[in-house]
């Protein structure tokens, strides 16, 4: 949430450019909070603009669930994080 790189990759290579948070990045948190609510899991996606931004899409299953992260210890730090209810 702060910016910071990981050194992880995930079906692309990382690429080397710093890119600064708009001024609006807390807004798109916000919103991404409300869209993604009642989820596991979601990535929700945003075109950022100069001064605006728009909504892109909702990801359920990155990569169709294939492909694993380029860091094994990455993998199950993340799934660790996802808890599934019982139906």
């Amino acid at each position: 949430m702060g910016g910071e790189k990981l050194n992880v990759s995930h079906g692309y290579k990382n690429f080397s450019v710093t890119l600064e948070q708009p001024a609006y990045f807390h807004e798109l948190v916000d919103m991404a909070s409300i869209l993604s609510a009642g989820f596991p899991h979601v990535r929700v996606d945003f075109y950022a603009a100069k001064d605006t931004w728009y909504f892109s899409e909702m990801t359920f299953y990155i990569w169709a669930g294939l492909k694993p992260f380029s860091s094994y210890e990455f993998d199950i730090l993340l799934g660790r994080q996802l808890l599934l209810e019982k139906q």
